[in-house]
């Protein structure tokens, strides 16, 4: 677990655990070992699932993670990093779009604002997932292109997020190399 709050630089360290994460987050375990991330563009990792038919990955890491309880910013705080995926599905008519991993249980029936260009988008959790998924919040798929265009525009994105537990969270990334990686990834992937 990470404590808070903590300036990250990104480096080759990150790809070792991008490639732990997806190997968590991998449905089929027998798939995991087989993501790699075969680009890397400044701040995000291409990931290609040679056996899924679905989709790729782009991943960063948050640079920058702040806490709040009441208002007040916390000095300590044990959660792991959050990551902004991008998902590129396979095929010339695949969606592209946005989730995230908070790197702990989000509230229930919440939901998680992206934050990037003076816009303000809303991802939100399962309320049915647990164990590691309950970390997740997801797109609306109306909304897929307005957030991509508006990612592939900016400089940074701020995710603010709430935990089970009522504890306010505001992670910041770089969009650095983010639209390098998405065309990247959809060579890689078709």
């Amino acid at each position: 677990m990470e404590k808070l709050p903590v300036q990250v630089s990104f480096g080759h360290a990150c790809t070792r655990l991008f490639v732990a994460i997806f190997i968590l987050i991998t449905p089929n375990f027998g798939l995991a070992e087989e993501n790699v991330c075969t680009f890397n563009s400044s701040d995000w990792c291409v990931f290609v699932t040679k056996k899924s038919e679905s989709r790729c990955y782009i991943a960063s890491q948050a640079l920058e993670m702040k806490a709040y309880r009441n208002g007040e910013l916390l000095a300590n705080v044990n959660r792991e990093r959050g990551i902004l995926l991008i998902n590129v599905e396979k095929g010339e008519a695949g969606s592209t779009y946005a989730t995230y991993d908070a790197g702990y249980p989000l509230r229930k029936n919440g939901h998680v604002e992206l934050k990037v260009g003076g816009k303000v988008f809303r991802l939100y959790p399962d309320p049915k997932a647990s164990g590691s998924l309950a970390e997740f919040a997801w797109h609306i798929e109306e909304d897929d292109k307005k957030i991509i265009d508006s990612l592939k525009a900016g400089n940074l994105v701020i995710i603010e997020a709430i935990s089970r537990r009522g504890t306010k969270t505001k992670d910041t990334f770089s969009l650095t190399g983010l639209t390098a990686a998405i065309i990247e990834t959809k060579k890689l992937c078709n």
